[in-house]
C-alpha cells in the first residue's frame, strides 16, 4: 500500500498476536459460509475495520472477509461484509483498500455505536457473524454491544483487551473512578473476587470470566475465551480471545483452530532452538508432542474434581470437558486420553468395549 496520513493506530504490518485472530477470524468465518452459506444469507459485520489491508498488503480483518465472500460467491454462496470504520484518515484508507472488492463489501464511515438501530433492522433476515476488535474497552460500551448480542441467529468473535481492563479494576479498587470499564462491563459483577484476583496477579483472567458470564447471559450464549500473549503462547499478555455461539458445533472448529495455531508456533520454535547434540526431526517431534499432550489431557481429566464420578460416552464427555481446556487440546485427543485411562485402570468402559485402531470410539459409554 502507499504512503497515507495516519490513522489512530498502527496499520503499517500485523504483529505476531494480531495474525493469530486474523487467522482464527479467516480460518472459521470460511469454514462458517461453506457450512451455512448454501441455506441462508450471511453477513459479516467488521464493527472497527480500521483500513482493511496493512501498509505491507497484508489483509486485515475487513480485507479477509471481502475476499472469503469473493471466493464463495462462485459457488452461489450468498455472503456480504458491512465494514465500520469511525476514523476518517482510516475510513479513507479502507475505501481506497477495498475498491477492487466493492461488490462483497461495503464500507461505512461513523461509529458503530450510532448504526445499532439501523442495523438490526437492515440485518433481520440474516445470519451475522459480528467481529468485535477494539483498541481497547472503550469502544465496547455494553449498553451499545448488548442488542447484538441478544440478537438471534449471530455469533460473536471478540478482541477482550483484558490487560487493560484489569489495569481498570485496580485503579477502581483503589477508588480512582475508570467511566470506560463501568460502561464495557455492563454490571458490578466483576467486583466480586477482584480483590483476590489482584493479589494473585490473575486479574486478567477474572475479568475475562467475568465477561464471559455477560455474554453468555445476555445473549443465552455458549462462550469461550482463550489467553493471547505477545509471542502467541507465551511472553506479555496481550488480550482474550472471546467466541459467542449457541452452536455447540462452532466451537470444534474454533478449538482446533486456536489449539493447532498454537502448536504450529510452538513446533517452529521448539525446532529452530535445538541443541546440536540432541536434535529431533519434524516428524520425530510431532510424535513426541501428540503423546504429551494425550497424557496431558489424560491427567487434566483424571484430576478434574468436577469429573469425578461422571459417566456417559466419551462424546459427550469432551462436549463438557473442552469449555474449560478451551484450546488447549484439539478435539481428537479426548478418546485417546479417555483410552489411555482405561488402559491404566483409571476409568472404566461401562458398555461395549468398541476400538478402532486400538482407541476406544466416541460412542462408547465409560466411567471416570
Amino acid at each position: 500500500m502507499d504512503a497515507h496520513v495516519a490513522g489512530p493506530f498502527p496499520f503499517d504490518a500485523p504483529f505476531p498476536w494480531s495474525l493469530l485472530k486474523l487467522e482464527l477470524l479467516e480460518k472459521y468465518t470460511n469454514t462458517l459460509v461453506g457450512i451455512l452459506g448454501s441455506r441462508r444469507r450471511i453477513c459479516f459485520v467488521d464493527l472497527m475495520a480500521g483500513e482493511g489491508f496493512y501498509s505491507t498488503g497484508d489483509p486485515g480483518s475487513a480485507g479477509r472477509l471481502a475476499k472469503i465472500a469473493q471466493t464463495h460467491a462462485a459457488s452461489g454462496r450468498r455472503v456480504r461484509v458491512i465494514a465500520i470504520e469511525a476514523n476518517k484518515a482510516a475510513f479513507t484508507r479502507l475505501e481506497k483498500n477495498t475498491e477492487h472488492v466493492r461488490a462483497f463489501i461495503e464500507v461505512r464511515h461513523g461509529k458503530w455505536q450510532d448504526q445499532v438501530s439501523g442495523l438490526l433492522g437492515e440485518l433481520a433476515d440474516e445470519f451475522v457473524f459480528f467481529f468485535v476488535d477494539p483498541m481497547g474497552i472503550k469502544q465496547i460500551p455494553w449498553d451499545s454491544l448488548a442488542p447484538f448480542v441478544a440478537r438471534p441467529d449471530s455469533e460473536l468473535l471478540i478482541n477482550f483487551n483484558s490487560g487493560i481492563a484489569a489495569r481498570l479494576a485496580g485503579l477502581i479498587v483503589g477508588g480512582t473512578p475508570m467511566p470506560s470499564l463501568d460502561a464495557a462491563m455492563g454490571d458490578d459483577d466483576w467486583k466480586n473476587g477482584v480483590k483476590e484476583a489482584l493479589a494473585q496477579h490473575t486479574t486478567h483472567h477474572h475479568m475475562a470470566a467475568a465477561y464471559r458470564k455477560r455474554l453468555a447471559l445476555e445473549g443465552n450464549y455458549i462462550v469461550s475465551s482463550s489467553p493471547i500473549a505477545k509471542d502467541g503462547d507465551q511472553g506479555q499478555h496481550k488480550y482474550h480471545m472471546m467466541f459467542a455461539s449457541r452452536n455447540l458445533k462452532a466451537f470444534e472448529v474454533v478449538n482446533d483452530i486456536l489449539a493447532i495455531q498454537r502448536e504450529q508456533i510452538r513446533r517452529s520454535r521448539a525446532l529452530a532452538n535445538q541443541l546440536p547434540l540432541f536434535k529431533v526431526t519434524g516428524e520425530q517431534y510431532d510424535l513426541e508432542r501428540e503423546a504429551g499432550l494425550i497424557n496431558a489431557l489424560a491427567e487434566s481429566l483424571a484430576s478434574d474434581p468436577t469429573l469425578r464420578g461422571w459417566s456417559g460416552t466419551i462424546e459427550q464427555l469432551r462436549r463438557i470437558a473442552f469449555r474449560t481446556r478451551f484450546a488447549a487440546f484439539k478435539f481428537m485427543y479426548y478418546a485417546a486420553a479417555i483410552t489411555l485411562l482405561v488402559d491404566q485402570g483409571r476409568a472404566f468402559v461401562t458398555g461395549p468395549d468398541k476400538r478402532r485402531a486400538g482407541k476406544l470410539q466416541l460412542s462408547v459409554s465409560v466411567r471416570l
